[in-house]
C-alpha cells in the first residue's frame, strides 16, 4: 500500500525539487529561469554545472538536488555531467558525495562505461566521507570493476571504519576469503559500544562473506554475552545466515551456548532457526530444544502481564522509558519517530499514546506480531546468490524491488535477480526487547509511550 504511489508520485516530486532545489531566487535571474524549464534531466545537468563552482553549498540545495540527480541518471547528458563533477578535483566534497548519494540510490540497469574512472578516483580518495560514498555507490551499481581496490580498503588499517566497513559491505558478495584482520573488524561491529545501525551492517557483511569454519566458531564465542560482542533482538535474525557455513559438532553447541546467553531468540523465525540447526547433528538439536521451551515459557508469562499493564505504567519512570526508547541497546528510535527524532520505518509514535490503551501499549512491545498495522508487513527476499533481507516494502518500480531494512536504509533489488520473494506474518519489529532492559525498564518505556499525546 505504502509503495503503490511511488511510481505516480516521481515525476510530480521531480517538479517539485525543481522549483524548491533554489527557492526564493529572485524573479528574471538565471536560476528563476532554470527553475521554469520543463525538461528534469537539463535541469540536472545545469544545476550541477551552477554548483560546481561554489565553494559551499546549503546542505537543503545539496539534499534536493540529490534526490533530483538520481531520479534522472538515465540521461545521458547527466550521465556525462556526473562524470565530470566526479573528475573536478576543483568540485566541493558536499557536491561530490551527493552526486555519489545518488548514483547509491539510483536504480540503472548498466553501468556507463564512462564512469570507470570517475569512480576509481573517488576509491582513491583520502577524504573518508567521500571514499565511503564512493563504495555506496559501487555497491549500488554491482560491478566487479573495482573488488580488488575495495578488498585493499576493507583491509587497511589506517584507513577511517566507515570507509573499510563500506568497501567491505559493496564486495562481501563476491569476496574470497576473509582474512584474519578484516574478520576481526567486521567481529567487532558487533560491540555494544557500535551504534546499532552499524552493527546491523556489521551483521550484514558477516552474513553474506565467505567465513570459514574456523571464523564461525569464533564468531560463535565471541557473540556470547560475557564477551564485548553482542547479538540482540535486531541482530539474530541478520546474523543467523553465518552459521549456514558450517555443521560440525563443536559449531552446533557454540552456537546454543550463544543463544543462550544471548537476548533476542525469540525475534529468530522458528522455520529459520530450524533451518540452520537442521545441518546439525542430533546432539546440538537436542540442547537447543530446552531453550526453545524456556522461550515459549517465558511468551506465557508476559501474556499474563498483559493483566498487570495499568499498574506497570503507573510505576514506570517516563524519564528513564524516554533514555530507553533513544539507547543503543533496545533503539526503538531506529525504526520509530517521535516528534522530530528516529526514523520512518516503522508507524509514526508521537501520538501512539492518544491511540492505544494501556493493555495495548504493553502488548505492542511484548507480542508485536499480535497486531501489524497495515502498510508495514515484513517483506523477505533472497537473492540468485542467497543473500536474504528482510524489510517493509516500499513498492516495485522500473525492475526494482524497494525495501526499507532496519539499518536505516533502503535495498534495491533487480527482480531478474530474486530467487524468492515472500511476506511474512511477523512484524520487522523484534520479539525480545525486555530481556535487554533493566528489570524495570520495561514499565518504565511504556510510561514514556503513554505520554505521547
Amino acid at each position: 500500500m505504502r509503495g503503490s504511489f511511488l511510481a505516480a508520485g516521481i515525476a510530480v516530486a521531480t517538479l517539485l525539487v525543481i522549483r524548491t532545489a533554489f527557492a526564493g531566487v529572485p524573479d528574471g535571474g538565471p536560476d528563476s529561469r532554470m527553475l521554469s524549464a520543463e525538461n528534469p534531466p537539463s535541469m540536472a545537468v545545469k544545476l550541477l554545472k551552477a554548483l560546481s563552482h561554489e565553494n559551499e553549498i546549503d546542505e537543503s540545495r545539496i539534499e534536493k538536488l540529490r534526490n533530483l540527480i538520481r531520479d534522472n541518471l538515465s540521461d545521458n547528458a547527466v550521465q556525462r555531467m556526473v562524470a565530470e563533477i566526479l573528475l573536478d578535483e576543483n568540485v566541493s566534497d558536499p557536491l561530490r558525495v551527493a552526486v555519489l548519494e545518488s548514483i547509491a540510490g539510483a536504480n540503472l540497469r548498466k553501468t556507463p562505461e564512462s564512469w570507470r574512472e570517475p569512480l576509481a578516483t573517488c576509491l582513491d580518495s583520502e577524504r573518508t566521507e567521500v571514499l565511503a560514498a564512493a563504495c555506496r555507490a559501487v555497491k549500488n551499481l554491482g560491478v566487479d570493476w573495482f573488488d580488488s581496490r575495495l578488498l585493499k580498503i576493507g583491509a587497511h588499517c589506517c584507513t577511517a571504519t566507515v570507509a573499510r566497513v563500506e568497501a567491505l559491505d559493496a564486495v562481501a558478495d563476491r569476496a574470497g576469503e576473509i582474512d584474519p584482520p578484516t574478520f576481526l573488524l567486521l567481529q567487532s561491529q558487533l560491540y555494544e559500544q557500535v551504534p546499532i545501525a552499524a552493527r546491523l551492517k556489521g551483521a550484514e557483511i558477516l552474513a553474506r562473506a565467505p567465513l570459514s569454519r574456523d571464523q564461525v566458531l569464533k564468531l560463535a564465542h565471541e557473540i556470547q554475552s560475557d564477551n564485548p560482542a553482542t547479538a540482540g533482538p535486531l541482530i539474530w535474525p541478520v546474523l543467523l545466515p553465518v552459521f549456514k557455513r558450517a555443521n560440525d559438532l563443536d559449531v552446533g553447541l557454540s552456537l546454543v551456548e550463544a543463544l543462550k546467553k544471548s537476548p533476542g531468540i525469540e525475534n529468530i523465525p522458528r522455520d529459520a532457526l530450524d533451518e540452520v540447526i537442521s545441518r546439525y547433528p542430533a546432539r546440538v538439536q537436542e540442547n537447543l530444544e530446552p531453550l526453545l521451551a524456556s522461550v515459549d515459557q517465558r511468551s506465557r508469562s508476559n501474556r499474563e502481564l498483559l493483566d498487570r499493564a495499568a499498574s506497570l505504567i503507573q510505576e514506570g519512570n517516563r524519564k528513564r522509558g524516554k533514555e530507553i526508547f533513544f539507547s543503543e541497546t533496545t533503539a526503538c528510535y531506529l525504526c520509530h519517530r517521535v516528534g522530530e527524532k528516529g526514523g520512518q520505518i516503522g508507524p509514526d509514535l508521537s501520538h501512539i499514546g492518544r491511540r492505544l490503551s494501556d493493555r495495548d501499549l504493553l502488548g505492542s512491545v511484548l507480542f508485536p506480531n499480535d497486531r501489524i498495522r497495515e502498510g508495514y508487513e515484513t517483506l523477505s527476499i533472497t537473492t540468485k546468490r542467497g543473500t536474504r533481507y528482510r524489510g517493509i516494502p516500499l513498492g516495485e518500480t522500473g525492475g526494482f524491488v524497494d525495501l526499507a531494512v532496519p539499518a536505516g536504509n533502503e535495498i534495491r533489488v533487480d527482480r531478474n535477480n530474486l530467487r524468492e520473494k515472500s511476506l511474512e506474518e511477523v512484524s520487522l519489529m523484534p520479539r525480545g526487547l525486555e530481556a535487554t532492559m533493566p528489570e524495570e525498564g520495561l514499565g518504565d518505556l511504556v510510561a514514556f509511550l503513554k505520554t505521547l499525546k
